[in-house]
Order: C-alpha cells, then structure tokens, then sequence
C-alpha cells in the first residue's frame, strides 16, 4: 500500500508509485506541482504526454515558432502561449521528459486534463 492517495483519483493504492512533475512557466513566473501517480493512472499520462507533447532529449532546442507553439488543449496555433514542461519518472523505467505550449485561456483545462491537485498547504519548513 502506497504511504499518499494517487494524486489522480484520490484514493491509497497498492504498489510503488510513479512520480510527476507538471511546470507551465510565463517569463519568470511558473506554477510547478510533483504528482505521486499509481501504474494505472501513470500510464494513462504517459500516453496523453506521448500523443500530445514533445519527447524531449538531451540538446533538444525549443522552437519560438512553428509547430511547437500549437496549443496543447485546442491544437490551434497561437503567439500568446505559456511553455508545459513534463517530466516523468515511470516506476522502473528511464525518467522522460516533454514540452509542449498552452493558451493562456486553457492552463485550467490542462490541469483538469492532467489531474492536476489542488494547490496543497506547504509544511512551514518548506514555505518560503
């Protein structure tokens, strides 16, 4: 039995858990969450990650134009987008990381998307 619920469908779950970290970053501002996710749930956001953003590799550069800059919930393309970053550590495999862009206007369909948590009260050793 995991010690946290599944930070996608509330609930304890048997078994390790597999670990997110969501970020969308405007210039200097971001919003980041780590996500503990059972297998089941892990899986599902994998597949979205692989079927919607980008697999990011070690030197990927970041397009300021093109393809990259299609929103991640509505796939229209846009000048005003926020960057998503994704990166995953599936139990017993190899950490994968993903990029992709998001409206303005979509960050609260995203998350809904993602199962993104609640903003959750920091321990006052970590608050700063």
């Amino acid at each position: 039995m995991a010690f946290f619920p599944c930070d996608v469908h509330g609930t304890m779950f048997r078994g390790a858990a597999s670990h997110f970290y969501p970020a969308i970053v405007r210039g200097q501002d971001s919003d980041r969450e780590h996500m503990r996710v059972c297998q089941v749930d892990a899986a599902s956001l994998l597949s979205w990650a692989d079927a919607h953003a980008s697999r990011v590799t070690e030197g990927t550069q970041f397009e300021l134009d093109g393809p990259s800059t299609r929103c991640l919930v509505c796939d229209l393309q846009s000048a005003e987008t926020d960057a998503f970053f994704l990166t995953a550590y599936p139990k017993g495999e190899e950490e994968r990381q993903y990029y992709g862009r998001v409206c303005p206007e979509h960050i609260d369909d995203l998350k809904r998307l993602l199962s993104w948590p609640a903003r959750r009260a920091r321990p006052a050793a970590q608050a700063r």
